[in-house]
């Protein structure tokens, strides 16, 4: 008999996990009805905080533009349950106690986005939260310019309170928040950016969900920006009236050089997300060489308390490429070869469930009943 190929591998993955898990029957879905005080919100209802488990906190399911090259969009929800089939293969715990965080922003959404998440929770059993705002100015909608901030924060709190499409499901983040490079102050942002910013922070208040807030960065390299995150931080804390505590800053460099500014970020009360694991490279065989370096410096900035708290990790997964089934690391690259190495490092497992399950079940939860 022949080799299964990755992608039959992947496909039969999925049937097994199928199989085994009803297409996520049982599961409870939510009454819309429900108390959101302290609850998680996914795209199959709220759930308590200990039902999350494993979570990647910042990733890419489904993504499509007219601009994007075909090799650059994911546009198969049967693909995307073959890959997170993965997911759920390594480590304790069976779907239901595994979480990915959504956070594909309007303007790089395809049609019917929200019911293809849904079907994908459905089909794998994992819990799937949606993000809802938008990103950066060269995805907005042609429609950007004559929308008003208000227009903007209307949409981006009626997705989490009331839900989208003819399905009503609903948004469990604000996220994520495209951040182009600026300066030398926030007011100087690229307008429809600014605009997005304002609204992300208003429905943010109003709704108590967290925010995740995207910045450019080259993950092998010392962070971007650093002093223009601090900045955009500084006006959501005293002219937005956000509570930090809400806030995830995207797409940090763990290196030894940059943990100054992870503290500085800290420190404000919002969180550092190492996200890009594996989308450096695109494939599988990472260096040895760079674990170390990476996992160094992530043991060093969570020897202390409260930056441990702080941390969260994923992958970002947002080109094919990057699925396994093409060569790439895949959605279950963090629990397959990330975390022994940070383990190898000297990391505990106390310390990586703290930033991957722990941290989660703190950040989702909306902390007050809208």
């Amino acid at each position: 008999m022949a080799p299964l190929c990755r992608r039959d591998f992947l496909k039969a993955s999925a049937v097994l996990l199928l199989a085994l898990y009803g297409h996520g029957r049982g599961r409870a879905e939510t009454s819309p009805s429900s108390p959101l005080r302290g609850k998680a919100r996914t795209v199959l209802g709220d759930i308590s905080p200990p039902e999350l488990g494993v979570t990647l906190m910042h990733e890419h399911l489904l993504m499509e533009h007219p601009r994007l090259a075909r090799d650059h969009v994911l546009d198969d929800p049967d693909l995307a349950a073959g890959e997170l089939a993965l997911f759920t293969a390594f480590g304790a715990g069976g779907p239901r106690e595994r979480t990915l965080v959504e956070v594909t922003s309007h303007g790089l959404r395809g049609s019917a986005h929200a019911e293809r998440l849904q079907q994908i929770a459905r089909r794998t059993g994992i819990h799937i939260v949606m993000g809802t705002s938008f990103h950066k100015k060269e995805w907005h909608p042609h429609e950007m310019a004559r929308w008003s901030q208000q227009e903007l924060e209307d949409r981006i709190a009626s997705e989490i309170l009331e839900g989208v499409g003819p399905t009503k499901v609903k948004a469990g983040i604000i996220g994520e928040v495209g951040i182009s490079d600026a300066g030398p102050d926030v007011t100087s942002m690229e307008r429809e950016e600014l605009k997005v910013l304002n609204a992300s922070a208003a429905a943010q208040r109003l709704t108590r969900a967290a925010m995740s807030l995207h910045f450019d960065n080259d993950w092998r390299r010392p962070s971007r920006n650093g002093s223009w995150r601090i900045k955009v931080l500084e006006y959501l804390r005293e002219e937005a009236g956000v509570d930090l505590n809400r806030v995830i800053v995207s797409h940090f460099s763990p290196l030894d050089v940059d943990l100054v500014l992870h503290r500085r970020i800290i420190a404000l009360g919002a969180y550092v997300s190492f996200d890009s694991w594996g989308s450096d490279i695109g494939h599988a065989a990472i260096p040895e060489g760079d674990y170390q370096t990476y996992a160094t410096a992530i043991r060093g900035l969570i020897e202390e308390e409260q930056c441990l708290k702080k941390v969260l990790l994923s992958q970002d997964v947002c080109t094919p490429r990057q699925l396994y089934v093409n060569g790439g690391c895949g959605y279950a690259h963090l629990v397959r070869d990330v975390v022994p190495r940070l383990k190898a490092t000297g990391v505990t497992d106390d310390q990586i469930r703290q930033m991957m399950v722990g941290n989660p079940m703190t950040v989702l939860p909306f902390i007050e009943s809208p």
